[in-house]
């Protein structure tokens, strides 16, 4: 067994396997990922002007793809996420016009915070617990072509989520270390 490292200098927002693979693996190697926060667009640096400006076309950042050598139309690819790390940092903003606090928002707001162990420090009187857990996880479509997204009638990459069948959308309680995540119908090397 083999342990490879992807880094976050790539990252792609689409499920699409006309992409080179960064990477070849044997069935059993273990792959370290780097990978960027949900919007492949804020640093620690931030200010609410980049929430205010990202785009949305970016979200979701993917680190690879990987090359399962082995990996065969109608096979199983059994992935399994050994450990979790964060990288000191977190955040969490408010779009005017979007999401829970919507209305309760006139300026695009970014809140910065720092990650400790298993705690938020989001404010010096306010410690959150929580546990990382991968985003989204899964392989290509199995044909190098645009896909059908939504009820869009215009063709395009899958994009955010993974093509149906070939991953997961992983919010809690989804992939957190010692979890497996089970794809069938691959694409040869499964992407």
């Amino acid at each position: 067994m083999t342990t490879h490292r992807l880094d976050d200098t790539q990252p792609h927002a689409f499920w699409d396997n006309s992409y080179p693979a960064r990477l070849t693996v044997a069935s059993g190697d273990v792959v370290v990922f780097e990978t960027l926060e949900g919007t492949g667009q804020i640093a620690p640096e931030s200010t609410a002007e980049a929430l205010a400006n990202f785009d949305s076309e970016l979200v979701h950042p993917l680190t690879g793809p990987v090359y399962v050598e082995g990996a065969e139309p109608g096979g199983v690819l059994e992935v399994e996420v050994l450990e979790l790390e964060h990288k000191g940092w977190g955040w969490n903003g408010v779009l005017p016009g979007f999401g829970l606090l919507a209305d309760e928002f006139s300026e695009p707001y970014l809140h910065h915070y720092e990650l400790m162990g298993r705690e938020c420090l989001f404010r010096p009187d306010i410690r959150i617990p929580f546990e990382p857990f991968c985003g989204v996880m899964g392989v290509a479509p199995a044909r190098a072509r645009a896909l059908r997204h939504g009820s869009a009638a215009r063709e395009r990459r899958q994009r955010r989520h993974p093509p149906p069948h070939r991953g997961d959308d992983c919010p809690p309680p989804g992939a957190r270390r010692g979890r497996a995540l089970l794809v069938r119908r691959l694409p040869r090397g499964a992407g």
